[in-house]
């Protein structure tokens, strides 16, 4: 049986400082997917401004880590994307926790986004 989540209704984020800046999901909106074995996630992106911040989805075993990104980075405007995940293999194969990320290096830049995860 498939379940759908709002993984993060719409969102923005702005930066204006130096340096690199990321501003990581809270840990109380990760996707617990342990019970499934696909996940499709749907990407809004309804503004983007600066062309340094990308948004991307990672994925960890336990909440403490590590964790690493799949699928590839976003940095448009106006984007949808679905990335289609799987345990059973591929490059982009999940675990147990999902979250978004996003940031980049220092200017001024925002994005405004909303997700959806799909899991089976």
């Amino acid at each position: 049986m498939g379940k759908t989540v709002a993984m993060q209704p719409w969102v923005t984020i702005k930066n204006a400082v130096n340096g690199t800046f990321y501003v990581i999901q809270p840990a109380a909106d990760w996707v617990n997917a342990e019970n499934f074995t696909e996940a499709a996630i749907n990407i809004f992106v309804a503004g983007a401004t600066g062309s340094t911040a990308n948004l991307c989805l990672e994925t960890g075993a336990a909440p403490e880590g590590p964790w690493r990104q799949i699928g590839s980075s976003l940095s448009g405007t106006a984007v949808t994307v679905w990335y289609f995940t799987s345990r059973e293999g591929g490059t982009d194969q999940f675990e147990r926790f999902l979250r978004w990320k996003v940031g980049g290096t220092s200017g001024v830049w925002s994005r405004t986004f909303k997700l959806c995860a799909t899991l089976k």
